[in-house]
C-alpha cells in the first residue's frame, strides 16, 4: 500500500509540474526558459478550501483543486485513487507579454 501511495504522489506531482512548466512557455512564448529566467516572476498561492492557483508576472495561469481520493475494496485487495483536477486560465486569456511589459522601447 505505501509503494502505492508513493506512485499516487509521484504522478500528481508529475502532472502538475507538467502543467506548470506549460503554463510558463505559454507566457514566454517558449520552452527554452530555466529556473534562473523565472526566479522572483512566480508563485503559488493557497488558499483556505486548499485551491491552489498559479500565478507568473502577475497573471493568474492555473488553478489546482484539492486531490481527491478514494479506496475500492474487493476480494482481490484494496486499490487507491487519486485525481486533482485542474483548470488552465490562460487558454481563456492572452497572457503573452507586451513590447512595452518586457521593458522594450519604441
Amino acid at each position: 500500500m505505501n509503494e502505492q501511495i508513493e506512485k499516487l504522489a509521484i504522478d500528481i506531482g508529475s502532472q502538475k509540474e507538467r502543467e506548470l512548466k506549460n503554463a510558463i512557455s505559454h507566457v514566454i512564448g517558449n520552452d527554452k526558459w530555466s529556473i534562473s529566467d523565472i526566479t522572483g516572476r512566480a508563485e503559488m498561492r493557497r488558499y483556505p478550501d486548499n485551491t491552489e492557483v498559479f500565478v507568473f508576472d502577475g497573471i493568474e495561469l492555473l488553478v489546482f483543486y484539492p486531490i481527491e481520493t478514494s479506496i475500492d475494496s474487493n476480494a482481490i485487495g484494496v486499490s487507491l485513487k487519486a485525481t486533482q483536477k485542474f483548470r488552465k486560465l490562460y487558454a481563456q486569456q492572452s497572457v503573452h507579454p507586451t513590447r512595452e511589459s518586457r521593458g522594450a522601447k519604441r
